[in-house]
């Protein structure tokens, strides 16, 4: 060998040597290969890693201030916790390296390559990142406050929950990204690239727009509050129910755009375009903005482009459209068509000078007619001789008025017209005598005796008597085991005499929910089962308020007056109930003058309604509470009650109280309420609601929104996230706490949905993967109990009693195998007070018993309870009196206070 190459192999040895760690490296490794080294919790600082080869290296926890990484190879390297506070990684490549919870302050990540990167819960405070590429990148909850990120590829990144208050992302393509939740306050956006963007529940608010695509972006709850979005391509975009208020809109096309429930109160919109023609699927088409129940107040549209748009149902008061285009003739393919905006029905005043017309065919241009508005409903007409009709709207449905079979609210609360019941639950709350004139109880709460009205009669004529309550009474004993009842007896024709198996605090309660029915009529079916749940009961015979006169399953419910009845005859002569298979179009009929109240109305609209001067909007919490739940399953596998291969399949994870725990203070009720009930609604605790008093119990406190909290919990209990994929593992078994979260289909985006959206984001956010589903609602009752086949459910109860009981006895042990459990919960000191409160007949006793079941509820957390709702109904002063608007809790279909409307004549 030459002696040439003798010195050529010793002046490799010779670099290899300078970089090898053992000698020189650190601090200077500047392209040296450390390829899957392992420098875990090490002293990095000032080094250089220049050009050095860093894949898959283990970096965790290292300290790398101020150290030099520029065009590094970190490819699937390890960098959890490190400190790279100053650190330069320009031209880095970081593809698919965890970052998570690392410092990156003032660092410059310009050019640096960072696809599928995960930097969940990063500190990126003052990051310079000029021309990177962060694509599919994992940034949940990453702290980018002043963060610099002009020019960057940050297509289908996640920055859900991440901070980016007074950042630049001024020409970045960030379509496809995932951006729920995060903080964008004073963030620079203009000219950024988001399609399909996904901004559900982001705080944009003074963000900076100006000129960014957001075409088929979500932004559906977000906060836009001053945001500048001039010129901007909103196309198709989703912004339903977001804060628009004093937003600067100007020159921004909103094609197609969908701002439903959304506020853009003083927002400019001047020169925006609202319509146009559009290429869908490669045929021409006139898309609009959709802006149904918007508030628009005070807006600025001067100069929009508005032919062709909906404002159904919008709230546009003092709104300016000075030079505004509301018509144009638009060319469609070949077809020449007139569009003009809609202002049916809109909440405006009408200082505008705005023609209210419905849209019109322009002459003498040819034009192909635009089809109606579908009318689901024909108009009401009064029966021949009738002086007046009391017209009420609801979305729900009634499709059975057998008493005998199960039935909805809306059912009871049309039976509630028809038939009596010895007690009736009042607005006040609570359940008085009825057609009970007086009674009286024994010492021990086992004998009861009821005195009668005397002169109560059938719709039929026939006289209503004790003989009558007995049958009825002694019919649901039979029918339905009523165990607490032993004996009825009717010595005469007003008295009747109870005989209880045990003491019964609630009687009112438990007497309440019985209808009174005719022996007459239902006596000869009595002992055929089968004959009474055939039984369809068209034209039922009660002795309540009204008679039915007509009944439309699914559509239509009239009644008419009981002029004969033994007390306040009603004041109207009859009564339409109708269903409406659209809000909207229900809402538009009551400001039309077609029916005189809407029984639920929709939160969307409660605002807008407000404003009009003939109508009403009552609102409060319903007399029968209703509230959200998130329901756990926790049944014990041994108590399954059914045994097979998909029965009892819960996460073994939620059997632990501390998960629950650190679930209810990953909660964001506060939040929750803002953006899926617009403030309507108030935080929950238990199943016993905030308005049943005294049973409430006041003493509570609830778990606090407190992420950090969440987090301490799971790490002291063991749920650690070892291999820093941000989900944490199940002690034990070390596989990844994975949740299925299902909820009911069907309903609007705003209730479950939008709740399953919130719940997975700061669940994610505590390293606990939700994966959410919607079902409908019969599999849900199917895979609740007996199968116990799920991990979380969304749901709700409605319709409740004033008395807990009923609702306490879900969470028994014994719930479980009579099926009426959802959760599984077994507990013998809570099943031990249970049976305690329901003899107690002492109030103050039964109530310290309850309030100690409820302080049990909160400790075990067997549910959360996000919200109890609010109820609102609206009423139109136009044509009927009598409506009772100061109600401290709400019943809109009481039927005394129906029978007090009377027509203003």
């Amino acid at each position: 060998m030459t002696r040439k190459r003798w010195i050529l192999l010793i002046l490799i040895a010779m670099v290899l040597t300078a970089c090898d760690a053992s000698m020189n490296c650190p601090p200077n490794c500047i392209e040296a290969n450390l390829m899957n080294k392992n420098w875990e919790v090490k002293d990095l600082k000032n080094a250089n890693f220049s050009k050095a080869n860093l894949s898959r290296a283990n970096l965790s926890n290292s300290d790398l201030l101020n150290a030099d990484l520029r065009g590094a190879d970190l490819r699937g390297a390890k960098l959890n916790g490190a400190n790279l506070k100053n650190a330069s990684l320009v031209g880095a490549n970081l593809e698919e390296a965890k970052l998570v919870a690392v410092n990156l302050e003032n660092a410059d990540l310009s050019g640096a390559k960072m696809t599928n990167a995960v930097l969940v819960r990063a500190n990126m405070t003052n990051v310079k990142m000029d021309g990177c590429d962060l694509t599919e990148a994992n940034l949940a909850g990453a702290n980018l406050t002043h963060v610099r990120i002009s020019g960057c590829t940050l297509v289908r990144a996640k920055f859900f929950g991440a901070d980016m208050s007074d950042s630049a992302l001024s020409g970045d393509d960030l379509s496809g990204a995932d951006l729920s939740g995060a903080t964008f306050t004073n963030a620079d956006l203009s000219g950024s690239n988001l399609t399909g963007a996904i901004l559900i529940g982001t705080h944009l608010n003074k963000a900076k727009l100006t000129g960014a695509t957001l075409i088929k972006a979500t932004l559906n709850g977000s906060d836009l509050r001053l945001a500048d979005l001039q010129g901007a391509n909103l196309q198709d975009a989703s912004i339903k129910g977001a804060s628009m208020d004093k937003a600067n809109l100007a020159s921004a096309n909103l094609t197609g755009t969908n701002f439903q429930g959304s506020v853009l109160t003083e927002a400019n919109l001047s020169m925006a375009r609202f319509a146009g023609v559009v290429l869908v699927d490669g045929i021409p088409t006139y898309k609009s903005a959709i802006l149904g129940g918007a508030s628009l107040n005070r807006a600025d549209l001067s100069y929009a482009y508005l032919a062709g748009v909906s404002f159904r149902g919008a709230s546009l008061n003092w709104v300016n459209t000075s030079n505004a285009v509301f018509k144009e003739i638009v060319e469609i393919g070949n077809i020449k068509v007139v569009q003009q905006a809609d202002w049916t029905g809109a909440i405006r005043d009408a200082s505008d000078g705005v023609s209210t017309q419905s849209p019109s065919v322009a002459t003498p241009v040819p034009v192909q007619t635009l089809p109606a508005p579908s009318q689901t409903n024909p108009p009401v007409t009064a029966t021949p001789g009738v002086s007046s009709m009391l017209k009420i709207g609801m979305q729900e449905t009634i499709s059975n008025l057998n008493p005998l079979l199960p039935l909805t609210v809306i059912e009871n609360d049309a039976l509630d017209q028809i038939y009596e019941t010895l007690f009736i639950l009042q607005p006040d709350g609570v359940y008085h005598p009825a057609l009970v004139n007086n009674f009286s109880v024994s010492q021990d709460g086992r004998q009861y005796s009821l005195t009668l009205q005397a002169n109560g009669t059938f719709h039929d004529g026939e006289p209503l008597t004790a003989k009558d309550v007995a049958f009825s009474l002694d019919f649901y004993k039979k029918l339905w085991g009523l165990s607490f009842l032993e004996k009825v007896e009717a010595p005469d024709d007003t008295t009747i005499l109870l005989s209880l198996a045990e003491p019964v605090p609630d009687i009112g309660y438990k007497l309440g929910q019985l209808y009174i029915l005719p022996e007459h009529i239902w006596g000869p079916m009595a002992g055929d089962p089968n004959q009474l749940k055939a039984f369809k009961n068209e034209k039922p015979v009660g002795s309540g308020l009204f008679k039915v006169t007509d009944f439309q399953p699914g559509k239509s419910l009239r009644f008419i007056a009981n002029k004969t009845y033994w007390k306040d005859q009603p004041k109207v002569d009859e009564m339409l109930w109708k269903t409406y298979n659209q809000q909207d179009d229900m809402v538009q009929a009551l400001i039309k003058g077609e029916i005189d109240a809407i029984a639920n109305l929709p939160i969307t609209t409660t605002n807008a309604l407000k404003s009009l001067p003939n109508i009403r909007v009552i609102s409060g919490p319903p007399v029968k509470p209703v509230f959200n739940d998130i329901i756990f399953n926790l049944i014990d596998p041994e108590k399954c009650p059914k045994k097979g291969q998909d029965q009892c399949t819960g996460n073994p994870a939620l059997q632990d109280v501390r998960v629950r725990q650190a679930l209810a203070h990953a909660t964001d009720k506060k939040t929750i309420i803002e953006i899926t009930t617009s403030n309507t609604a108030k935080a929950g605790l238990t199943i016993v609601t905030d308005r049943q008093e005294p049973w409430f119990n006041t003493n509570l406190q609830d778990y606090t929104y407190d992420l950090n909290q969440a987090n301490q919990i799971l790490d002291e209990a063991g749920y650690k996230d070892g291999n820093k994929d941000g989900i944490r593992e199940i002690p034990r078994t070390n596989s990844p706490l994975v949740l299925r979260l299902y909820y009911p289909g069907g309903y609007p985006k705003y209730t479950y949905e939008r709740l399953a959206e919130l719940l997975k984001k700061d669940w994610n956010t505590i390293g606990i993967q939700v994966t959410e589903k919607s079902l409908d609602e019969n599999t849900l009752h199917d895979i609740i109990n007996p199968n116990f086949n799920f991990d979380m459910i969304l749901w709700g109860y409605g319709g409740l009693q004033p008395d807990p009981n009923n609702m306490l006895s879900i969470l028994t042990t014994r719930a479980i195998a009579s099926g009426r459990s959802d959760t599984g919960y077994a507990n013998p000191e809570y099943d031990t007070l249970f049976d305690q409160q329901r003899i107690e007949m002492n109030p103050e006793k039964r109530k310290e018993i309850i309030w100690k079941m409820q302080e049990i509820m909160l400790k075990d957390v067997p549910y959360i309870i996000p919200y109890y709702e609010r109820t609102a109904y609206a009423v139109s002063t136009e044509h009927f009196s009598g409506w009772t608007f100061n109600q401290e809790k709400i019943m809109p279909l009481y039927a005394e206070n129906l029978a007090k409307i009377a027509l203003i004549r």
